[in-house]
């Protein structure tokens, strides 16, 4: 991956409406696709304010429904830093994610996030934010496939069974890295995650921020080849968060 967002440094969010049922508190859980926030029914576009602490640079929203979404981020004295338009549809891709970087805040601050949808309501399901960790962009040959956790079985009569459920990304590549650091790097931020899922951006030369950003995990551990004297080849295989 390119970029990930670590260590996180979002606080918890608030937001000018929410349904009880569907809290903003949400946004910060792992289960991102179950246990969303939702405006109160009907609203269409809501705003929501994400405290962040000192030495961050990123922040990245998942799932959502939002048709557009502007993005500020302000500093301690409430100085608007970066302001960015996002548009989620209508084009030729429909995203539920974006990507966001601005310049790197050595106190905590706030980064305003107001989503409007064409939908019912209004709503999304993880919101990350950090200090932006760099690595490598893929090198070229990079796989990428669906993961389908659907239910397909066959039946005493021949006929087949199916339930859709969650389709998510996959991702395998190899990346060149530094040994004695980005390597070391990697291998503390897979020590320090784990299992559990986290934002990054796998690709930053190729096409749009918004379609290489993923909110996953490592599907299993990262490899690395010593085949050089100060470069590791690594293999890297991650599965989107369900």
């Amino acid at each position: 991956m390119k970029h990930a967002i670590y260590p996180e440094k979002q606080g918890t969010p608030t937001a000018t409406s929410a349904d009880a049922n569907y809290p903003v508190t949400n946004l910060t859980d792992n289960n991102y696709r179950k246990k969303l926030w939702k405006a109160v029914a009907s609203v269409q576009t809501a705003t929501i304010t994400v405290p962040i602490s000192a030495n961050a640079s990123v922040i990245s929203l998942h799932n959502t429904n939002a048709s557009s979404a502007t993005v500020v981020a302000k500093d301690h004295g409430g100085i608007v830093v970066k302001t960015t338009n996002f548009i989620l549809s209508g084009g030729s891709r429909t995203y539920d994610r974006f990507w966001f970087e601005y310049a790197t805040q050595t106190s905590s601050h706030t980064v305003e996030i107001t989503l409007s949808t064409t939908a019912t309501t209004v709503e999304a399901g993880i919101v990350r934010a950090g200090t932006l960790a760099t690595f490598s962009n893929p090198q070229y040959g990079a796989n990428q496939s669906p993961r389908d956790f659907s239910i397909k079985k066959q039946l005493r009569n021949g006929a087949v069974y199916t339930k859709k459920l969650e389709i998510v990304r996959a991702y395998s590549y190899s990346m060149d890295l530094v040994r004695d650091t980005k390597f070391n790097d990697l291998i503390d931020l897979y020590n320090y995650y784990g299992p559990d899922p986290f934002a990054m951006l796998i690709d930053d030369e190729v096409g749009d921020d918004n379609y290489w950003c993923l909110f996953g995990a490592f599907d299993s551990e990262p490899q690395g080849s010593h085949s050089y004297p100060s470069d590791s080849v690594v293999s890297i295989s991650l599965l989107e968060a369900v």
